[in-house]
């Protein structure tokens, strides 16, 4: 009797390490199946964060216009960094600082100073050349803060936008002078300009 009861009991033991062993396996498999989780839950965050980044970039190079520039930083700005409040700057003819764009949700009348210091600010520059500002100053109720990604946008539309704002300006500026001149010449050509109706008349 006493063997029968040993071989029973020995069983038993090597029954609860195979227990034990299967459920340290479990939990290690566990563990390994949460890290490939996480794995994957990256890779598609980055997927999506390069996909924002692509999505931007096609945007700005394709705006033709000002308006339609200036709608594209700010829905870059709103919709994918997730900026409540923000100002975009742009030098004048005397190298000021002055605001071109501002959100719209924004309650105060005039857009705060360049030198005003917000959450996050990124210079739009062409090459080394400096050309303006951006500049955000309050997030979105949803937005904990500014993630790595956010900064990385910002960055684009520092690196993307100027050109793009610039090139929309000097279009927009070309068109105004071309409308002017050809007011002009018409001005001329119907005979009331430098005197001409007064030798018509003699």
């Amino acid at each position: 009797m006493g063997s029968r009861e040993d071989m029973l009991e020995g069983e038993n033991r090597a029954l609860k390490a195979e227990v034990v062993e299967l459920r340290g396996r479990c939990t290690s498999l566990d563990g390994r199946f949460a890290e490939l989780r996480r794995a994957v839950d990256e890779i598609g965050n980055h997927a999506g964060a390069l996909e924002n980044l692509f999505v931007a970039s096609s945007r700005l190079h394709g705006a033709t216009d000002l308006p339609e520039t200036l709608r594209v930083v700010s829905d870059i700005l709103r919709d994918l960094v997730g900026a409540r409040r923000f100002t975009v700057y742009m030098h004048d003819d005397r190298d000021q600082l002055v605001p071109i764009l501002r959100e719209e949700n924004d309650t105060n009348p005039t857009a705060p100073p360049a030198s005003t210091s917000g959450l996050a600010s990124v210079d739009l520059k062409l090459g080394d050349r400096k050309v303006g500002l951006v500049t955000v100053h309050e997030l979105l109720t949803q937005k904990q803060g500014l993630t790595p990604l956010d900064h990385e946008l910002l960055a684009l539309v520092g690196q993307q936008a100027a050109p793009a704002l610039l090139a929309s300006r000097l279009l927009a500026e070309r068109d105004q002078r071309t409308a002017v001149l050809r007011d002009f010449v018409k001005f001329l050509s119907s005979g009331k300009g430098l005197g001409m109706s007064t030798e018509r008349e003699r």
